[in-house]
């Protein structure tokens, strides 16, 4: 039988990473280890991870989601796990969800296979919403709908790090999440890396997850463009120097972008102080990406 283990990663969130491990120990498809990637959390996550006898745990500083799954899964890979379940402290996998992911792993060619993921707080609701096949700019965002378009699987689209089974032939094939990144676009990267070497890739919908419903960065304009709509800060930062590398490995020009985020602040009902300053954030921020400059320490 395979080996497999489940990578979760949790930063200062005690009570979520209680319900997600309890969530884990109770599958009906046993696993072979629980890995927890502790980035420096303050609030008794690490008393309380050192209590629990059938835990392995990584203790370390704050690596942001990318950096947890980096060496998460690193450490899986080195101790010969076939398969790596991965997922956020936030996420609850419903009870069989490990064994339908790993019956479709062993009965198809696929090498990451997600659950579907769902709203916490409204089960029909999607956690994630999927783009529409056949309508542009518009987005599904219930299961009933996605599972009338779709029947029982989407190919090609799926939500990484929420509940996401690989099999060992990705990270021997593509590596690893790129942990300087942090946060906000390391999915993303990951995702066209899988894409871009023809690994195949789906969202199952007999599995499930739950996790909080999706905190959008960005908005849809009546005019059907995203923009972005969210404060400036280091998460702003990540966000723009994440995208811009991501253009540039995707052998993007910059110059669309820019000029999309430099239109968007202009028209913005900002004061001219405040435009200059978020397009400087902006080509900042995106420009370091682009030359895959990460350096920048943030103040997290």
């Amino acid at each position: 039988m395979e080996k497999i283990a489940a990578v979760v990663v949790t930063y200062n969130r005690l009570t979520l990473l209680k319900e997600c491990i309890y969530a884990i120990r109770s599958q009906t498809r046993s696993l072979d280890c629980i890995l927890v990637v502790n980035n420096g959390s303050t609030d008794g996550t690490k008393e309380w991870l050192n209590a629990q006898n059938d835990l392995c745990v990584i203790h370390q500083e704050n690596l942001g989601g990318a950096g947890g799954f980096h060496n998460g899964m690193k450490l899986a890979f080195e101790k010969g796990y076939d398969l790596i379940w991965c997922m956020d402290d936030d996420g609850i996998p419903a009870d069989n969800s490990l064994e339908k992911l790993t019956f479709f792993a062993s009965n198809s060619d696929y090498d990451a296979i997600s659950p579907l993921i769902i709203a916490k707080d409204d089960n029909e609701k999607l956690a994630f919403s999927f783009p529409h096949p056949y309508i542009e700019n518009v987005v599904i965002d219930n299961q009933t709908e996605l599972k009338e378009i779709f029947k029982d699987k989407l190919d090609g689209i799926t939500h990484l790090f929420n509940g996401i089974l690989f099999k060992r032939k990705v990270i021997e094939k593509i590596g690893l999440p790129k942990k300087e990144m942090f946060i906000w676009g390391d999915e993303r990267e990951y995702h066209f890396r899988i894409l871009k070497n023809n690994l195949k890739n789906t969202t199952i919908f007999d599995a499930i997850q739950v996790h909080p419903k999706d905190r959008l960065m960005y908005k849809i304009t009546e005019k059907g463009t995203w923009i972005y709509d969210s404060v400036l800060d280091w998460k702003s930062y990540c966000v723009f120097r994440n995208n811009g590398y991501i253009q540039k490995m995707l052998g993007h020009s910059p110059l669309r972008q820019i000029k999309h985020y430099i239109s968007y602040y202009w028209t913005s009902n900002i004061s001219l102080f405040l435009k200059l300053k978020s397009i400087i954030f902006f080509l900042r921020a995106f420009m370091a990406g682009y030359r895959d400059d990460f350096t920048k320490k943030l103040p997290y």
